[in-house]
């Protein structure tokens, strides 16, 4: 069954059809919430969620209990070099300060007990990153299983939504915005990228410097490799 799944996640030939591949492999362990995407820990505004799976009561409470701001996975992840964790494991590690089990806490009170980081390191402070949360504690074994899962779903996840479109806006990039860096990042200039979308030559360079400001860039050079390296666009 488990290759199985992982045939199915990795054979998916459209975003939906991956996420409902991952969805049925989680279901039968308990778990009904998960996402992916790409995280900086030291540029939040970098962060792009490839797939966001959040029943109504989950993403009510993660967006207004102020979770959002002070995430413990994502505060956490350079304390694991890479390697996967739970929740429990936070709540068990003395390295963590108080502060940065406010949001466990938060969340075991709203019915949440557990959940699952598996994160790519990149370089630095970037991380790809798989999240899931459970209603129960997740099993040794189980955490097994899931690991491989998670690994294949990013993989595959990720080229998806960067052709099909972004569970949200990554850095709250517009289309225009997240076009005009792809022609960045193929050397055209501010005159080229108007020709190329259709709009003056102020517009298009407008769209540039508010994608540069979005991910906390500086250069064309910078913006290009960001976007690379966060996989909003591609080469």
């Amino acid at each position: 069954m488990h290759a199985t799944h992982l045939d199915n996640i990795l054979g998916a030939a459209r975003h939906a059809d991956c996420v409902s591949a991952f969805r049925a492999a989680l279901t039968p362990l308990g778990i009904d919430t998960f996402s992916a995407g790409e995280v900086d820990t030291a540029h939040r505004s970098r962060s792009t969620f490839t797939v966001i799976d959040w029943p109504e009561s989950w993403r009510r409470f993660y967006f207004t209990s102020g979770i959002l701001e002070r995430d413990p996975l994502v505060e956490n992840l350079g304390l694991y070099d890479g390697r996967p964790f739970t929740w429990n494991d936070l709540r068990a590690d003395r390295r963590l300060a108080r502060l940065g089990t406010e949001g466990l806490d938060l969340a075991l009170q709203e019915g949440w007990r557990d959940g699952l980081c598996v994160p790519l390191h990149r370089s630095g402070t970037h991380y790809g990153i798989v999240s899931i949360v459970a209603r129960e504690a997740i099993p040794d074994a189980h955490r097994e299983v899931m690991i491989p899962l998670c690994l294949a779903f990013h993989s595959k996840i990720g080229p998806l939504a960067r052709r099909e479109g972004f569970a949200v806006p990554p850095a709250g990039l517009s289309p225009r915005e997240i076009e005009a860096i792809g022609l960045v990042v193929r050397g055209k200039s501010d005159r080229q990228i108007a020709e190329a979308l259709g709009i003056s030559t102020t517009t298009a360079h407008e769209h540039v410097e508010r994608a540069k400001r979005r991910l906390d860039t500086h250069t064309r050079a910078e913006l290009a490799a960001v976007a690379i390296a966060f996989g909003i666009v591609a080469m």
